[in-house]
């Protein structure tokens, strides 16, 4: 596509940089850059560009997508071995985009080259891991949004203890440092941007209290509405469903947790009229260990999943660690299905407990609440119906756009707030710890993070 010259003055351009395919049918994360996109669609033109290490993007293709955007490309990151790319974490069909091969180019050249071809006005980048591809040139950009879903050296924090508490092995040393990369980013880097977004106003606070950063706005996740009628359930047991990307690991660490220490409470009241269905993309090779436990049926990914709601008794999310809000909570709540979840797993969510959803975080707790929504369908048709209320006035795509309109009238675009460059924050370290090594020759960014 073209450069166009003719576009109204009021109208602005934007490029979206995302590490992910946004898709309405998705993962949370390509859910959430497909809610941005769509949002963004309504006051500018937006020009999508992709930029990661797969030889194909991962859909599943979203056409409603695609046509909000007036170009669409993809900048692939050559892989490690000359011919072999890393196989990606899903198991869903690759989509074909046209694709930017970025060789022995710093990305955040061909990144500022593609601005400058479509003759764009301000730069939107989707999480730090799309910024790890731009930070070199993020001051060639004079207009600059980050929206950061939520803060990543928290989630990994978490994860983190959670393996501690769990696992026997101790993090290795590639995991350290990953952390201490991502911590160094955030301070190093948030402020350099006019507006950053988070999901929520947790994760406002964690981003004012762990990077100084004191103006992040929250932009709820949402999920958009049904445009079906539900349909009546039809299936002789309770069934009970979990839906998740199988590749994250809190996931996994939840279905886990819920056939172990869950499941077993509840076959000893309900016996085998309850079944548990796991649904979601990505690997089910970690999930092995149950595939064949009683009462578990591993489904793996499933396109279209309103058949496996409708079905369903009721909607768990068991999770133990984890940040930003669970976009699986309200498809549930968009399908009125009750949900019975752990307090980290609602985090970020305006609920309240025992009006619009169940929170448990012990295991005979929840396996308690499990059994009272099975034994009580009245009850859980009443809050499931309330949570269904909650998505329409808090968490619809509408509420999405009023909110935006609402950040771009009332508050005015600021300076980035004055940091310390990466280079000589690094290079600060290296003296205090007495390494003598040159400083990184770019002004605004170092090579350890060029992708």
């Amino acid at each position: 596509m073209t450069p166009d010259d003719t576009r109204p003055p009021s109208r602005q351009k934007v490029l979206f940089l995302s590490f992910t395919y946004p898709t309405l049918g998705g993962s949370g994360s390509q859910l959430r850059a497909a809610s941005l996109v769509r949002m963004l669609a309504a006051h500018a033109e937006v020009h999508l560009l992709i930029a990661s290490w797969w030889e194909k993007v991962t859909g599943p293709r979203d056409p409603s997508i695609e046509r909000l955007c007036q170009s669409i490309a993809y900048l692939r990151m050559p892989p490690i071995e000359p011919g072999k790319w890393p196989l990606p974490e899903t198991k869903v069909e690759g989509v074909d985009l046209p694709t930017i091969d970025r060789g022995p180019t710093d990305s955040a050249v061909i990144i500022h080259r593609h601005y400058l071809k479509y003759r764009l006005d301000s730069l939107f980048v989707f999480r730090l891991d799309a910024l790890q591809f731009v930070h070199t040139r993020l001051d060639f950009f004079p207009v600059r949004h980050l929206d950061l879903d939520e803060l990543p050296s928290r989630s990994q924090a978490q994860i983190a203890r959670l393996k501690r508490n769990f696992e026997p092995e101790t993090p290795t040393r590639s995991q350290k440092t990953v952390q201490a990369t991502t911590r160094l980013m955030e301070k190093t880097f948030i402020s350099r941007f006019h507006r950053v977004f988070v999901a929520s106003a947790v994760e406002a606070e964690e981003v004012r209290r762990q990077t100084g950063f004191q103006q992040p706005v929250v932009l709820p996740n949402v999920y958009p509405a049904r445009l079906t009628p539900l349909e009546k359930r039809t299936a002789a047991r309770s069934e009970i469903l979990f839906v998740g990307s199988l590749f994250y690991y809190p996931n996994i660490d939840a279905v886990l947790y819920f056939c172990r220490e869950i499941l077993p409470l509840i076959q000893e009241k309900k016996g085998d009229g309850v079944l548990f269905r796991i649904v979601g993309m990505g690997s089910t090779d970690a999930l092995d260990c149950v595939k064949d436990q009683r009462g578990v049926d591993l489904v793996g990914y499933q396109k279209d999943l309103a058949p496996l709601y409708t079905q369903a008794t009721l909607v768990v999310v068991p999770l133990r660690a984890g940040a930003g809000t669970r976009l699986k909570i309200l498809e549930a709540f968009v399908h009125e299905r009750v949900v019975v979840s752990t307090s980290i797993g609602a985090e970020g969510l305006e609920v309240t407990d025992r009006k619009n959803i169940l929170l448990a975080d012990h295991p005979h707790a929840f396996a308690q609440a499990c059994i009272e929504m099975i034994d009580q369908p009245k009850l859980a048709e009443k809050i499931a119906g309330e949570a269904a209320r909650l998505h329409r006035e808090r968490y619809s795509e509408e509420e999405l756009l009023r909110c935006y309109a609402k950040i771009r009238e009332d508050e005015p675009v600021g300076k980035p707030e004055s940091r310390m460059s990466y280079a000589r924050l690094l290079k600060q370290r290296l003296d205090q710890s007495r390494v003598q090594r040159p400083p990184p020759h770019n002004p605004h960014g170092s090579n350890a993070f060029s992708a």
